[in-house]
């Protein structure tokens, strides 16, 4: 009868659930199946009792044996599940050594896995590790600017990650040239930048020392330090030592500056030009 059914659907309902395992489910069947039987039992004529005893007994052997099997099924979706979890956590596990270890004594252990299914999801694994770690190493060395490294990862990349999918390869490479140029354009950017701003620190130091005043000794070595090794470094020097003239210079009382200037148009009228 709908009491019967509604019985087994709520023992299918918590078995489903993880409330009931496959022994609790088979008990609390077994329990209500007694308790409706001897409610209707006893409001039947004793010349049915037997008949309906029988066909009682069988519709629950037919419940029960839907239970073993949607038990398993529940099982193995819990343990899927908890694998999923593990699966994912090992993959963010910074040691890959351990985390490897860890991911393949779960699969082991897992009960639902064939042979097969085992070994496949270890390639799987080593897969995606490799791939998350790749994503990783590759932020990183661009964060890092470091043309170098990552052109030795593009030649070496089936070393580095021999779990790598071919195509994954090939895509990886590509992006790796796309970081490489991403850093070139912007160092090129700020190589412009850093140019325009020594150049024009070189033509605010010139126009210092040529005022005739001394030069400060932090003034001084704070531009050295910022223009060496860059074309405006012997600009800066020949402006130290014309400094010294300047100073010299700005000494001199109005007439012996124009002497002084008379004596350098001079030379400088007489001197061959090439």
């Amino acid at each position: 009868g709908a009491e019967y059914t509604d019985a087994v659907t709520e023992t299918k309902q918590k078995l489903i659930t993880g409330e009931f395992d496959e022994g609790l489910a088979k008990a609390h069947l077994r329990q209500r199946a007694d308790e409706l039987n001897q409610s209707y039992s006893e409001r039947l004529p004793d010349k049915q009792k037997e008949k309906f005893n029988y066909y009682s007994e069988r519709t629950f052997n037919e419940a029960q044996a839907y239970i073993k099997p949607l038990a398993y099924e529940t099982e193995r979706r819990a343990i899927n599940a908890d694998f999923e979890q593990v699966t994912e956590a090992t993959l963010k596990i910074g040691n890959r050594e351990q985390a490897r270890a860890l991911y393949e004594s779960t699969v082991t252990k897992n009960p639902v896995l064939t042979p097969e299914q085992r070994t496949q999801s270890l390639q799987e694994w080593d897969q995606r590790r490799d791939l998350s770690d790749a994503k990783g190493l590759l932020a990183t060395l661009e964060g890092q600017k470091d043309i170098t490294a990552l052109q030795k990862l593009s030649d070496g990349i089936d070393t580095v990650f021999p779990h790598m999918k071919v195509e994954t390869r090939d895509t990886y490479k590509v992006q790796i040239d796309s970081a490489i140029d991403r850093i070139n354009k912007g160092l090129e950017i700020e190589n412009k930048q850093r140019d325009k701003e020594l150049e024009q620190l070189s033509k605010n130091f010139v126009a210092d020392a040529f005022t005739g005043f001394p030069l400060s000794s932090s003034l001084v070595n704070e531009t050295l330090t910022a223009v060496k090794g860059t074309k405006h470094e012997s600009e800066v020097s020949e402006a130290i030592a014309l400094n010294k003239d300047a100073i010299g210079f700005r000494k001199l009382s109005p007439i012996e500056q124009e002497r002084s200037i008379n004596r350098l148009t001079t030379e400088l009228e007489n001197t061959p030009q090439d």
